[in-house]
C-alpha cells in the first residue's frame, strides 16, 4: 500500500488545493493530524509522510502544543497560496497570518511561521548540516532536487555521472516508479551505465523526462489494485511499472488518495470501547497542564526580553562587529553565538 507521497504527488497537490480559503484549524488524531479549512476536503497528515485530502469524517483527538497554536494563530485566516517548495516533499499552505508547512520526508514534520516566515512552532526542532529548523530562526528548505521542470540538457547531463539510468535520476531527485517510466519512454536500458551511452542516447533520457514533466501538468490519477484486492500504489499518471496490475482513474489525486484513507484509519485508531465518552475531568487536568506550560514559556520570553535589554550596547556592539565582516564574541551574557555572517547574527538564550 502507499505509504508515503512522492515530489511528484505533492507537485499535483499543490495545486488540487489551491482552491482553499480560508483556513479554520488543525486537530490532533490518532496518527497524525488534521487540517481543517474551507471549501476543501480535511487534509490528514499521517505518519510524517503522508497527506491526504479526505471526505471521511474523523473524531479529533486530545489538543496538543500544535493543535493549540494553530489555532491561536491561524484560526479564520485567509489563504493566500498553495505551493509546493522547491520541487520537493514541501507543501507549504501560506495565509495571512504566517504558514502551515508540511515536511513529507525522514521522520516528517509541521512547522508554523509567522507572516515574515519565521519559525513559530516545530513538531521537530533539529539542526541539519544545510538548514537549523528552530524557534525564531527563518524557516529554511533542505536543497532542492536537481532534476526539476525548467532543467536545461547541459545541466541535464552533468548530473547523470557515475550511475545507471535509474539510480541516476533517483539520485537527482526522480522518484524511482518515474525513474523507470523515462527510461521505457527514452527506450534505454533502465540499468546502462550513464558513460556507456551516446549523447543521443542522453538526448532522448532527457526529452523523456521532459515529457514526464510535462504528464505532471495533465495529471491521470491511477490507483493500481494487487490479486487480493489491496491498493498496490497510486501514480499521478499511468506507468509501466504496473501494467500488470488492474487499475482505475480518478479524476483527481486528491480522490484517488482517499481510496487508501479506510486502510490507513484502521491501523493508526486504538480501540477505545463504542460510544466512550472522555472523562471531563482529564480533560480539566490536560487543559491545567497546557496553560502552566504556556506560563512558563511566557516567563522565559519576558526574561529574554529584559535580559536582551540589559546587554543591548553590547549586542549592538556585536550586530557591528558581523556587518563589518568581524567574528563577534562567543556569548553576550546570556546569549551565546550560533552563527553570524554579514547580514544575519544569531544567538541562542541560555537561562542563567
Amino acid at each position: 500500500m502507499k505509504d508515503s507521497l512522492t515530489n511528484f504527488d505533492v507537485y499535483v497537490l499543490a495545486r488540487e488545493l489551491s482552491g482553499a480559503s480560508r483556513v479554520s484549524k488543525i486537530v490532533r488524531i490518532p496518527g497524525g493530524y488534521k487540517l481543517k479549512w474551507r471549501p476543501v476536503p480535511d487534509l490528514l497528515y499521517i505518519g510524517g509522510s503522508l497527506l491526504i485530502p479526505t471526505s471521511y469524517v474523523i473524531e479529533a483527538d486530545r489538543p496538543d502544543n500544535l493543535a493549540i497554536l494553530s489555532r491561536k494563530l491561524l484560526s479564520n485566516a485567509r489563504v493566500v497560496a498553495v505551493e509546493q517548495l522547491n520541487f520537493d516533499r514541501i507543501l507549504e499552505i501560506r495565509t495571512e497570518k504566517g504558514s502551515i508547512i508540511f515536511e513529507l520526508f525522514s521522520q516528517g514534520n509541521v512547522i508554523l511561521t509567522d507572516p515574515e516566515g519565521t519559525v513559530v512552532y516545530a513538531t521537530l526542532q533539529r539542526e541539519w548540516s544545510s538548514r537549523t529548523i528552530r524557534r525564531g530562526l527563518p524557516y529554511q528548505t533542505p536543497p532542492a532536487p536537481t532534476l526539476r521542470p525548467g532543467i536545461d540538457f547541459e545541466t541535464f547531463t552533468s548530473v547523470l555521472t557515475g550511475r545507471d539510468v535509474v539510480r541516476s535520476l533517483v539520485r537527482g531527485g526522480i522518484p524511482p516508479v518515474y525513474a523507470e517510466e523515462v527510461a521505457h519512454r527514452a527506450g534505454v536500458d533502465p540499468t546502462a551505465k550513464i558513460a556507456s551511452l551516446s549523447d543521443a542516447d542522453l538526448r532522448k533520457i532527457y526529452d523523456a523526462l521532459l515529457s514526464v514533466f510535462h504528464d505532471l501538468d495533465h495529471p491521470k490519477p491511477t490507483v493500481y489494485y494487487s490479486e487480493d484486492g489491496g491498493i498496490e500504489d497510486i501514480t499521478v499518471f499511468p506507468v509501466v511499472r504496473y501494467s500488470d496490475l488492474q487499475a482505475k482513474s480518478f479524476p483527481t489525486l486528491s480522490e484517488a488518495l482517499d481510496q487508501i484513507t479506510p486502510s490507513i484509519l484502521n491501523t493508526l485508531q486504538q480501540p477505545t470501547g463504542q460510544g466512550k465518552k472522555r472523562d471531563r475531568g482529564d480533560i480539566v487536568e490536560l487543559w491545567k497542564r497546557q496553560l502552566e506550560e504556556a506560563r512558563k514559556e511566557l516567563e522565559q520570553l519576558e526574561e529574554m526580553i529584559n535580559v536582551a535589554y540589559a546587554n543591548s550596547h553590547l549586542l549592538l556592539q556585536a550586530m557591528e562587529l558581523a556587518k563589518a565582516g568581524k567574528e563577534p564574541p562567543n556569548s553576550v551574557g546570556p546569549f551565546r553565538l550560533k552563527s553570524w555572517g554579514k547580514k544575519e547574527l544569531v544567538l541562542e538564550f541560555t537561562r542563567q
